[in-house]
């Protein structure tokens, strides 16, 4: 199974303000709809409740700490390798993890393919940002980038790059 993030940052690495995205991208929207549809989601509670409901079309799964959680449309899961395992038991052949950040933390060592919507904008720290965590630009490989400009649609220009690893990603054993 191949385990992908994506992810819209700034070019200041943040990808939050107050559990909601900080720009609205119709054609970056259009790329993840396209990319994950008929395809396993992975994503934190907080970032479902931005969402507000689960993605039509997709197996939604939720990491909480909340052990009775139950959220209409998604199953909910202890931790990583439990999601992991819901994915692979329904023969999944794509898991994209969608955020937030401490799900990308936990992610990135499993991570093949990192697509990144690079936003060209700088947001100001405030109270209420989200980061994306460290992670080693030396260990991913552009393969592709497309190229879009800001418009009635799009808040501000951006890229989104997709990156290879470079060596072999830790893979997750299943007991």
């Amino acid at each position: 199974m191949n385990i992908s993030l994506v992810v819209a940052m700034s070019i200041n690495g943040v990808i939050g303000s107050d559990n909601q995205l900080p720009w609205h991208l119709a054609d970056d929207l259009k790329f993840f709809k396209a990319l994950t549809t008929g395809h396993t989601v992975l994503m934190g509670r907080k970032t479902f409740d931005s969402i507000g409901k689960a993605l039509p079309n997709r197996q939604n799964l939720v990491l909480t700490r909340q052990p009775d959680l139950t959220l209409p449309g998604a199953i909910c899961c202890a931790n990583l390798p439990e999601a992991i395992q819901i994915a692979r038991r329904a023969q999944e052949t794509d898991l994209f993890v969608i955020g937030g950040a401490e799900i990308y933390r936990l992610a990135l060592p499993f991570v093949h393919t990192f697509y990144m919507t690079r936003v060209w904008v700088e947001i100001p720290d405030s109270e209420g940002l989200v980061s994306f965590p460290p992670y080693n630009t030396e260990e991913w490989q552009e393969t592709k980038r497309l190229n879009f400009s800001a418009n009635a649609q799009n808040d501000y220009a951006f890229d989104i790059f997709t990156f290879q690893r470079k060596t072999k990603p830790i893979e997750w054993m299943e007991n």
